[in-house]
């Protein structure tokens, strides 16, 4: 849905973090940068659960300052995982954090032939905490609203009507088998002409600059939820938070958070939590011009690539999971792949092996490429410099500060050879990172994500036939030969699978990482001690 600077970040690699500034787009967000951090040891945590004071009160600590609690607002992962506590959508996601189930609808949507058009029949009886029914007509009134706002993405969403109460139909800009993942978005939940919004297990109470507070939902019907109460802090600091979760003092026994790293590295891991967050980390080569429109000059950087060298100055297995393919764990087509024989070298680079296939390309001299990082990972240009030095690249590297990067990085006249870029899906499918990262259409002079600069209307082709097969298995296929298409012609170096990482308070029971939330604690399945 968008690519840009959001969610609780991740210190030391491409990390997410909320921001007013993102760039919206359908289908992900572009993972925005913080600065690297050597967290210090902390004390393990020393309060009983029993001694927390707040009985059945979650406490959500937060670093997100969440300027708004409408439903079109929460457009990450993690902000997501926030707003199903007080919106219900057409579908959500079950216990396992990646499986779809119906929510406000009564079971999945109904293609039409062409699988551009899907209907929803609504469940009855369903209310807003003040009462009032919920109809088609408050689904579209609430998707129209996020449509408008971007955090539903506009680019595949065609239209959304109702044409009686209990139905509505969403109808797409091409073939698309995805439908229930979109309409599993925060941004799909109702809203009602006036009243009370709140669908969810939560109502909205109190709300100031600084926290909010939420009591249980009396027309609730989903299942049932363990915390009577939700009291949110917010625009804390990273350290403060996990400060207050190891001491985990008072009410901070029962307390989580929505950021993604830990900032102090507990003496104990029995509370915490951590997970794959969905997003995909990459270099990208830029096919269009200089020396990388010859593809044996980017197969030659792909076997010269410092990668576990790289994976060490970002943070190492603290910030990721080594990636071979695009397509994160847990998302149907993912695949392991060994394209350049990075195993057997233990993910280091070639020099040899590059140099021969530069030589093959013609380049008897170095091969002069610039490469654009953020500030914050100056440490990993600085190893590209050196690493690719002896396989015949000559390497100037810009640090661009981390505010702008992805502005700088998108601007196509101006992109660097070589970029460092994150991925975070708005969905658990493939169709929420190839066309948005590897079509024409995701080609722009400004905003662009297509930081590969690739365009094959061949490709394409494939691309809207995968994302209008209903069969699984041959859907899935074909995801899996566009991703291995990728790689293979050497348009991007897959670096990691994000992680989430968090402490929970110990009297946090069933705190289970979600991956359709970014890897955070999926708050309606805890409970409290």
């Amino acid at each position: 849905m968008s690519p840009t600077a959001r969610r609780g970040g991740r210190r030391g690699r491409l990390a997410v973090t909320l921001t007013a500034a993102g760039l919206l787009v359908a289908g992900g967000t572009v993972l925005a940068m913080r600065s690297g951090t050597h967290p210090a040891p902390a004390a393990s945590p020393s309060a009983s659960p029993s001694a927390a004071a707040d009985g059945g009160v979650l406490r959500l600590l937060s670093e997100n300052t969440y300027a708004s609690l409408d439903p079109s607002s929460f457009v990450t992962p993690a902000a997501r995982d926030v707003g199903r506590l007080l919106y219900r959508t057409l579908m959500t996601y079950g216990s396992d954090g990646h499986s779809l189930v119906p929510d406000l609808a009564a079971g999945p949507g109904t293609a039409s032939t062409d699988r551009r058009t899907w209907t929803y029949q609504l469940r009855g009886g369903q209310r807003y905490a003040d009462g009032t029914v919920v109809v088609g007509s408050d689904v579209v009134r609430g998707m129209r609203l996020a449509l408008a706002k971007g955090s539903l993405p506009p680019a595949v969403v065609a239209s959304v009507t109702s044409p009686t109460p209990s139905t509505v139909v969403v109808r797409f800009t091409k073939p698309f088998v995805d439908a229930d993942s979109v309409v599993a978005l925060t941004g799909a939940a109702p809203v009602p002409a006036k009243g009370v919004r709140a669908t969810g297990p939560y109502q909205l109470v109190t709300r100031s600059r600084t926290a909010f507070h939420l009591t249980r939902n009396p027309h609730w019907t989903g299942h049932e939820v363990g915390p009577d109460e939700v009291d949110a802090e917010l625009g804390l600091d990273g350290v403060t938070i996990d400060r207050r979760l190891v001491a985990a003092a008072g009410g901070d026994a029962l307390a989580v958070t929505d950021k993604a790293v830990l900032d102090l590295v507990p003496a104990s891991r029995k509370h915490v939590v951590s997970g794959l967050d969905g997003s995909v980390l990459f270099a990208a080569l830029d096919m269009r011009r200089g020396a990388f429109n010859d593809i044996l000059v980017r197969q030659a950087l792909e076997v010269a690539f410092p990668l576990a060298q790289v994976r060490a100055a970002a943070g190492g297995d603290g910030v990721g999971q080594s990636a071979t393919d695009l397509l994160p764990p847990g998302f149907p087509g993912h695949q392991d792949l060994d394209v350049y024989g990075r195993k057997a070298r233990k993910s280091t680079g070639d020099p040899v092996r590059a140099k021969q296939l530069l030589a093959a390309a013609g380049h008897r001299t170095a091969v002069a490429i610039s490469v654009a990082v953020p500030r914050s990972a100056a440490a990993v240009g600085e190893v590209l410099r050196t690493e690719l030095a002896p396989a015949g690249f000559r390497v100037t590297v810009t640090a661009v500060p981390d505010a702008s990067y992805y502005t700088t990085v998108g601007t196509a006249a101006s992109q660097a050879d070589l970029v460092l870029y994150a991925w975070s899906p708005d969905w658990l499918t493939a169709s929420a990172v190839i066309p948005q990262l590897f079509t024409c259409a995701a080609l722009t002079a400004k905003a662009n994500h297509n930081v590969a600069q690739h365009c094959d209307r061949g490709f394409d082709q494939q691309v809207d036939i995968a994302l209008g097969t209903v069969d699984d298995d041959a859907r899935n296929a074909m995801w899996r030969a566009l991703d291995r298409r990728l790689v293979d012609e050497a348009l991007v170096v897959p670096r990691s699978f994000g992680i989430s990482t968090a402490l929970v308070g110990p009297g946090v029971q069933d705190a289970k990482p979600a991956l359709c939330f970014g890897g955070m604690v999926d708050l309606l399945r805890v409970t409290l001690t």
